[in-house]
């Protein structure tokens, strides 16, 4: 891509502007949540697949605050279910040495707690699980049966070892789109984790079309389709959730620590 002057960019509002003709999509927030973001999007913008990722361009800050600049996506494409399927099964077989993620990233509106281990239930257990029923205890809301749960959640984990793979991490509807040159996704929360940790979360509003899940599993040669590490899974985003939310979410949580404790 040209060189553009950085002047372009600044004291705009956020969302899509154009320069020469050329898309570009601008977001504003905190410094270290659009750092993370940007980091997120070159690590997938650099891995081994077939989706279109919009790459970051400019990170930088004006009279209104940071702002992070990235290419611009035309997303009013027909669905093509399939293509996203393959292309995040590719994705899943870029793969790490250990289960984590240089530094702290960001899951919706609240952090996500990162570090390295080479054993999947310590990490999931460690920085998923254990820091967001810490900050909801610190709101004052206790998970049902809490150290029971975490306790379920990692002797269930113990006996599976996945390869560390590349996720996008916060993989709902929201986040994903499609253009002329393929199927889209952004917005990450990315680390190195079981993959499944991002099928496990399309499920968890509705689902996405089976073709969407056809052709992953066709992919993965009979992938394991394991409705316990779903509920897992997404147990986390239930609390990431209750966090952001409230309400119904506080109710879920002790839906799903039921659920899981009934795993023992």
């Amino acid at each position: 891509m040209a060189f553009i002057d950085p002047t372009l960019f600044l004291n705009r509002p956020q969302g899509v502007f154009y320069v020469d003709d050329v898309a570009y999509f601008l977001k504003r927030g905190e410094r270290e949540c659009l750092e993370a973001e940007q980091s997120g999007l070159e690590a997938l913008s650099q891995a081994d697949h077939s989706l279109v990722i919009p790459a970051p361009i400019f990170f930088g800050q004006d009279q209104s605050g940071y702002v992070l600049v990235t290419e611009g996506l035309d997303l009013l494409n027909a669905a093509n279910w399939r293509d996203l399927g393959t292309g995040l099964f590719e994705l899943h077989q870029n793969h790490g040495k250990s289960f984590g993620w240089d530094g702290d990233n960001w899951i919706g509106q609240d952090r996500q707690c990162n570090g390295w281990s080479d054993h999947w239930a310590h990490f999931f257990t460690d920085y998923r699980i254990k820091p967001k029923m810490e900050r909801l205890q610190i709101m004052g809301f206790s998970v049902y049966r809490r150290n029971d749960v975490v306790n379920t959640v990692f002797e269930y984990l113990s006996s599976y070892c996945p390869k560390p793979s590349l996720v996008h991490g916060d993989l709902w509807r929201g986040n994903i789109g499609f253009t002329n040159r393929g199927a889209s996704i952004y917005d990450p929360a990315v680390y190195y984790g079981d993959g499944q940790v991002d099928i496990a979360m399309t499920k968890l509003f509705g689902g996405f079309p089976s073709e969407f899940y056809d052709a992953y599993y066709v992919q993965s040669n009979g992938f394991d389709q394991s409705g316990y590490r779903n509920l897992i899974y997404n147990f986390y985003h239930i609390l990431n959730h209750a966090i952001i939310f409230g309400g119904q979410y506080l109710e879920e949580c002790r839906v799903y620590a039921k659920n899981i404790l009934r795993i023992g």
